[in-house]
């Protein structure tokens, strides 16, 4: 088995292109255990004739740590979206937001999130959610899936935080290819034009959660029970 690190701002396709000019002896490769763009960690592959035997390797929960941003919401569940919706009045109900991440100890259905590569039938042919919003801008009832919350605790007090120019410099230094360089200078362009004196409400989560939740998703799902709008921020995979 092979080990990489993948930054925040990196896509699973540098790793395989590192994978391809690093290591000239691996033949074939599969990754155990994707990251998204957003999100940092140790991405696991296993090599060669290890292929075989991938569901050997494969792991039942995972455990993340990362920032939940009221206020903000975007199309991708993340900064490296466009925004739909903000709010620079936002107050986050401290009390009632405790519970309910206390409350978050279950098991229960779960969207996948349009930014995911979950296939479905639309009209008669298979295609990725992904691939039907960036490539046709459609937006179809997204499947749901059982995930397990087995641990769920915060990290540290809520505080209001300037982000709006930290979220600049992280879209500034990812990895921008021919294929997203338009969205993400309409991205960054949208940013720009927000008040930077805007202040969010953060807080820090770190759970431990079956290897088929979606964070992004969760984030949402957690910001629409207070009747609000977050995204994910930060999202890094601890090994233990």
């Amino acid at each position: 088995m092979l080990s990489i690190y993948k930054p925040y701002g990196f896509l699973m396709s540098d790793l395989t292109y590192k994978i391809k000019l690093t290591y000239p002896y691996i033949n074939k490769f599969s990754y155990l255990n994707r990251l998204d763009i957003v999100a940092s960690g140790i991405v696991n592959f296993v090599i060669n004739e290890e292929c075989k035997n991938i569901g050997l390797y494969k792991l039942k929960n995972y455990y993340y740590e990362w920032d939940i941003i009221f206020g903000i919401s975007t199309d991708s569940q993340d900064i490296y979206g466009l925004i739909n919706e903000i709010n620079p009045y936002c107050i986050v109900n401290e009390n009632k937001l405790y519970n309910l991440i206390d409350s978050y100890k279950k098991n229960y259905k779960q969207k996948f999130p349009i930014f995911s590569t979950k296939k479905v039938h639309y009209q008669n042919k298979k295609r990725r959610l992904i691939d039907l919003y960036l490539k046709d801008n459609i937006i179809i009832d997204q499947p749901k899936q059982d995930v397990s919350i087995f641990d769920i605790e915060i990290c540290n007090s809520l505080t209001y935080e300037y982000l709006i120019n930290k979220f600049i410099f992280d879209i500034e230094h990812i990895n921008i290819t021919k294929k997203n360089k338009k969205r993400i200078l309409n991205i960054l362009n949208q940013y720009n034009q927000l008040d930077k004196t805007i202040t969010f409400p953060t807080i820090k989560i770190k759970a431990n959660v079956s290897s088929n939740t979606y964070i992004r998703q969760l984030t949402t799902d957690i910001a629409n029970e207070l009747n609000l709008c977050a995204i994910s921020y930060r999202i890094h995979r601890v090994l233990f």
